[in-house]
């Protein structure tokens, strides 16, 4: 039986991801304006606390009641200066899986993966997030195995970066993943095939924001956060060759569940605050067509093909995100509103593979993201599979 040899996109998998904290992506000028007014203006009881009579006293100045005078229910909290703070990031848009294959026989061979990707996302303001525009790159090192024509079973490790420059407020983000995932194809007749993989992306986080509050209060804020996110998705397979021509179907369901360890942000401005654990999900469920076609000669194999598909997402929903000024922890929160997810987009693929005659391969793949409200991806990936 002919076997399809595995190539493995991970670079999509990785750098499709911008990982941050939901919280950290949200806008919070006007809301957080109230919500420090209720603090330090209309607070029914006289501010007794010394160092928070001095933030308050620099937010709202000639506002603050601190019970030795009158107190101005007729101050509107939406006078003060905006605020422009927020760190960056994004919730986490989808994890994208491709399986490139070759028809080739590879009972009992080894193959050696070594690829790279880099990519670039935009996203537009919303009523609840910040724009912003990342770039991500990632190394991947696998190495798979084929026990019988019909199977492979593989691991790969990897690492990327991705780094997020806001672009209507003075903040970036950036990010360090690194992943582990297994991956296995099964071909129980010639042109259909089962793919599955199963991982985990483990992340560091460092976040920057410039923030400024009323005409007395500005300065930078910092804050760390780790996330733990696991990875899994399975897609099945239909190509029918007909002459040089490919032609193909398939359907992929693609899941992620991401926790974010508690963090608080670091600074001066007593604007800082603290953020408990985090945790948000995404069902991915994709249906798409695949054309191809085979350019053969004497040693190799040019392969040059397309791939276009519907994505769903079934999670991944809006979330209210409580946050507590550290300044006044025992006060009520802060709360944060996510967007909802874009329920319906595209994702489109063209791909070049040379296939040699030893079941060594080298290929290139770019692919789009395209009719999503408010998020537009692309990325390149590049490598080589070696046999032994």
């Amino acid at each position: 039986m002919n076997n399809n040899r595995l190539v493995i996109f991970i670079g999509s998998l990785i750098t499709g991801s911008i990982i941050t904290s939901p919280a950290s992506a949200t806008r919070t000028n006007e809301k957080f304006e109230d919500y420090m007014a209720k603090i330090c203006v209309y607070s029914a009881e006289p501010i007794t606390d010394p160092e928070l009579f001095v933030f308050c006293d620099k937010a709202f100045p000639g506002s603050i009641y601190d019970g030795s005078a009158s107190f101005s229910s007729a101050t509107n909290p939406s006078s003060a200066a905006g605020l422009s703070s927020s760190i960056g990031g994004n919730q986490k848009e989808e994890v994208e899986k491709h399986l490139e294959q070759r028809e080739k026989d590879a009972t009992g061979s080894w193959g050696l993966l070594l690829a790279a990707s880099n990519g670039e996302a935009d996203r537009a303001e919303t009523e609840f997030e910040n724009a912003y525009g990342a770039k991500d790159s990632a190394l991947i090192l696998g190495l798979d195995y084929s026990p019988t024509s019909s199977f492979i079973i593989g691991f790969a490790l990897g690492n990327s970066e991705n780094d997020i420059k806001f672009t209507e407020i003075i903040g970036s983000s950036k990010s360090d993943n690194d992943s582990k995932t297994i991956y296995a194809t099964w071909t129980p007749i010639n042109e259909l095939s089962f793919d599955i993989y199963k991982g985990r992306v483990s992340s560091s986080i460092d976040s920057t924001k410039y923030a400024t509050f009323g005409s007395n209060i500005e300065g930078e804020i910092t804050s760390s956060s780790t996330s733990e996110e696991d990875i899994a998705g399975l897609s099945i397979n239909w190509d029918k060759t007909i002459a040089q021509f490919i032609l193909g179907v398939f359907i992929a369901k693609d899941i992620s569940e991401t926790d974010i360890d508690p963090y608080s942000e670091n600074g001066d401005t007593d604007l800082e605050l603290s953020y408990g654990h985090q945790k948000y999900d995404s069902d991915l469920t994709s249906a798409g067509v695949k054309l191809g076609y085979i350019i053969g000669f004497d040693n190799v194999s040019l392969i040059p093909s397309v791939r276009f598909s519907k994505v769903q997402e079934n999670k991944n929903d809006s979330q209210t995100i409580d946050a507590h000024l550290i300044l006044l922890p025992d006060e009520a929160p802060f709360t944060l509103t996510t967007d909802a997810p874009d329920r319906d987009f595209y994702h489109s693929e063209f791909s070049l593979v040379l296939a040699f005659n030893n079941n060594s391969q080298l290929f290139f793949q770019y692919e789009k993201k395209s009719e999503h409200l408010y998020l537009e991806e692309s990325a390149v990936n590049a490598g080589a599979v070696i046999a032994f």
